[in-house]
């Protein structure tokens, strides 16, 4: 690639705040309630009027989303694209919310933490609890398209958790929307919940008890590296991508040692190799959430290593690569 002159170095500085700014726009739009309030083109003095919010506040917003393509402008009066429209019917807005909370909260963290010489800038911090809480919704999302796309294909699993005595792992939980999604979907299942963070385990046991499966989901302060569970489990998710370097393997051997004969892990590598930026994105992402890139070749010998056997990448979402493997019969 050429490298940019100061000029177009400067205009592409200028791109990077007007993008940050757009994405402020879009998540004030959904905090406010703005976007959700659109149901046909309406003017910014309705939208006020409906939502009891600065009629300011709203044309701004909506004029820079307009400008985005994320909005429609004629004259007066706004409507969702059917771009986004078709975002939040597919996923909804809860979902892309806090999907937008997670990711402003932790660029924030890692811009913070930079203004620290003495701080570490890598790693997940849990002493957001708007983050925790709103990365364990979008995890409630993730596990509900993995249902649809990859349990189906792991032979036997999809039985192993709808019999009785059931029982699946979530090493790395937060705030317990994997295990809160995984028992709504298998009535018979409980699960066991380990985080080594006191407030994210709080704020799952309370997202638990509003889900009303506090009897099925056990959450334990417990770091990964230190379960001593043996053969228990039909299945567990081990959320790697937050583990600093220095215990995920020791929490990879802990939880397949965990699993029965024949149960199965899933995992995912969150960064990617390449020079696009999309690539590079996703490994400053894993930094932040981490401390360190992993990618999916690193991921899955490091499963192998565990004890693991067939593993194998499943779909890739972008940047995030998910990993499967079975322990032996």
């Amino acid at each position: 690639m050429i490298a940019k002159t100061r000029p177009e170095a400067q205009t592409s500085i200028d791109e990077l705040c007007r993008s940050a700014w757009t994405l402020s726009a879009l998540a004030v739009s959904l905090e406010r309630g703005i976007a959700r309030s659109i149901h046909a083109p309406a003017s910014a003095r309705e939208l006020a009027a409906r939502l009891g919010i600065s009629e300011a506040l709203i044309a701004s917003v909506l004029d820079v989303l307009n400008a985005a393509g994320l909005v429609v402008k004629a004259g007066e009066r706004y409507a969702l694209s059917p771009g986004l429209g078709a975002v939040l019917n597919e996923s909804g807005a809860d979902t892309l919310q806090a999907d937008l909370r997670s990711t402003l909260a932790t660029n924030a963290q890692m811009v913070l933490a930079a203004r620290h010489p003495t701080c570490s800038i890598g790693g997940w911090r849990t002493d957001d609890a708007v983050a925790v809480e709103a990365q364990g919704n979008v995890s409630r999302a993730v596990m509900r398209r993995l249902l649809a796309e990859v349990f189906p294909g792991l032979p036997g699993l999809d039985q192993r958790l709808r019999a009785d005595g059931a029982l699946a792992l979530d090493v790395g939980a937060g705030a317990a929307g994997i295990p809160i999604t995984l028992c709504q979907h298998y009535p018979a299942l409980r699960m066991v919940a380990l985080d080594p963070s006191r407030s994210a385990i709080a704020i799952g046991t309370e997202q638990v008890r509003r889900a009303g499966l506090a009897d099925r989901i056990e959450l334990r302060e417990q770091p990964g590296e230190a379960l001593g569970d043996l053969d228990a489990y039909d299945f567990a998710y081990v959320a790697q991508m937050f583990f600093p370097d220095a215990v995920v393997d020791d929490a990879l051997r802990a939880t397949v040692r965990a699993l029965k004969p024949g149960g199965y892990l899933l995992t995912g590598a969150a960064c990617g190799p390449g020079s696009s930026l999309p690539e590079a994105v996703s490994r400053l992402r894993s930094v932040a959430w981490c401390g360190s890139t992993r990618f999916a070749s690193d991921v899955q010998e490091r499963l192998s290593t565990a004890g693991l056997s067939d593993v194998r990448p499943g779909p890739a979402y972008g940047a995030l690569q998910w990993i499967v493997g079975q322990r032996q019969v």
